[in-house]
């Protein structure tokens, strides 16, 4: 856990992050378009923002949990969940908008429990979100004994396979949609403040009569609620569902968020850059198809950009100590 800073030193350098984060982007996108013509192509460029949706999800809540100076690796195992539970409903006949609320509120209690968990048996966030990841993925398998589920009943497509004027894929509009509600609750109210609070120094926080308790619950139900959001739309434009949706996501999640400037230690970040890290991950896996590289060379090249982000991230901290 870092240090406290002064608010207008730890917003420059929020700022600063996002800013490198972004310039970053802006090079990978030149780069891809030299090596491989395709990627210009209109139509590769929204798939690459479909691609992109899932994760901008989860790596969104991700970025509250990772600014409070926590970690949640079950947010794979939230989304698989979350994604049977509205599709056994639907199935069973419910309303595809109850079962879809449902899922939401569920996965809310599962981020919810993660943090009660954390703060009342004061067990490191690593080690609980590893348990509930096998637990929740667990879970899933039950349910379903580990079929899929298909030939759901219509009605919810247009939510993961809408275009608005027939071009836009609705996915990342709702991406759009959430961050800004996201960004609102980081930058502008007290929820937010309290998450930055956490992270730079939690017992200071403590001190300063902060409820560690109740924003830890409320920021890992945040990150729940993400995770089902990101189920609800993957079930809705697959019109389908499996227990290993979701497998390998808090990487991609937890890469995303710290490529987009939010420090791993805590107590700086934000939506805005995780936005950006996720699509840096987007185009990267992007090019790498177009120009037919081998897939497992692209989870080296994945699992590299990842171990750069980080130590990127603790060069960052290093400065900003001696600074």
């Amino acid at each position: 856990m870092g240090t406290s800073l002064p608010f207008g030193r730890t917003l420059g350098q929020t700022l600063l992050r996002q800013g490198s984060a972004f310039l970053g982007l802006i090079i990978l996108v030149a780069i891809a378009t030299v090596l491989s013509p395709s990627f210009r192509n209109p139509i590769n460029l929204l798939n690459v923002l479909l691609q992109v949706s899932m994760n901008a999800f989860v790596a969104m809540g991700m970025t509250f949990v990772i600014i409070s100076g926590g970690i949640d690796l079950s947010v794979g195992s939230i989304v698989a969940m979350t994604a049977e539970i509205m599709a056994l409903l639907a199935l069973r006949g419910m309303s595809w908008w109850f079962a879809g609320a449902i899922a939401l509120v569920s996965g809310f209690a599962m981020g919810a429990l993660n943090g009660f968990v954390i703060h009342r048996l004061k067990v490191i966030p690593f080690i609980v979100t590893l348990a509930t990841m096998q637990v929740y993925r667990g879970a899933a398998l039950l349910v379903t004994n580990g079929n899929y589920l298909y030939n759901l009943p219509p009605g919810i497509e247009p939510l993961g396979q809408g275009h608005l004027f027939g071009v836009i894929p609705v996915p990342p509009l709702i991406v759009i949609g959430v961050a800004a509600i996201a960004w609102f609750v980081l930058a502008k109210t007290k929820l937010g403040r309290n998450a930055y609070a956490l992270g730079g120094n939690e017992e200071a926080a403590r001190l300063a009569g902060i409820n560690i308790g109740l924003n830890k619950v409320t920021i890992y139900a945040i990150s729940g609620l993400f995770c089902a959001i990101a189920g609800v739309v993957q079930t809705s434009r697959l019109m389908s569902t499996y227990t290993g949706l979701g497998t390998g996501w808090e990487l991609d999640a937890i890469a995303a968020t710290v490529m987009g400037g939010t420090a791993f230690s805590g107590g700086q970040g934000g939506v805005i850059g995780t936005l950006i890290g996720a699509l840096i991950l987007g185009v990267i896996r992007n090019i790498l198809t177009l120009i037919n590289a081998n897939p497992f060379i692209q989870i080296i090249v994945i699992g590299l950009v990842v171990l750069l982000a980080v130590v990127v991230d603790k060069v960052r901290q290093r400065v900003s100590v001696q600074a």
